[in-house]
């Protein structure tokens, strides 16, 4: 892994979210091998340790990780093309198409929905937010930004 696809940051810059998006469905042993490498990632990013959180987007679901806790069970999950469709309403019928959607639209798209709850640029209630907002995570997104193809190394979020 040499770049994180998205990196969630809250209303001070604090980088708190690490986003692997894949172009194909990432069966359980390989969602291990991913949240491994996001969990050594941090060691190679600003704030390290501090950055908590995981999450796997693939064309099936969006699955939000403790990278700390218990990366072997999501906090959260949520149907891909559910949530993607908010955002681009000919995504859910591209996602299982014959040519897919790469993997950085589907950060792209994360990062979207992710804005959107922190900013309500889009929707008064974005997909999910009731989520955010039991995983007490809510307040970790309110006015907090996104940076997107994060190199790994000491100026990373520079």
């Amino acid at each position: 892994m040499h770049k994180i696809d998205l990196i969630a940051l809250d209303r001070e810059d604090r980088p708190f979210l690490l986003v692997e998006a894949q172009r194909r469905p990432v069966p359980a042993p390989e969602a291990l091998t991913i949240l491994q490498e996001l969990s050594e990632a941090r060691e190679a990013l600003p704030y390290g340790r501090a950055i908590r959180f995981g999450m796997i987007a693939d064309p099936d679901s969006i699955h939000l990780y403790d990278l700390d806790r218990d990366p072997h069970r999501p906090l959260a999950s949520w149907d891909t093309g559910e949530i993607l469709g908010h955002y681009a309403p000919d995504i859910p019928s591209s996602l299982h198409g014959p040519r897919g959607v790469p993997a950085d639209s589907i950060a792209g798209l994360i990062g979207s929905w992710l804005r959107d709850i922190g900013h309500r640029w889009k929707s008064p209630t974005p997909p999910g937010l009731g989520d955010w907002q039991t995983l007490g995570l809510l307040s970790r997104l309110t006015d907090g930004s996104t940076l997107s193809e994060v190199p790994l190394g000491f100026d990373a979020l520079r």
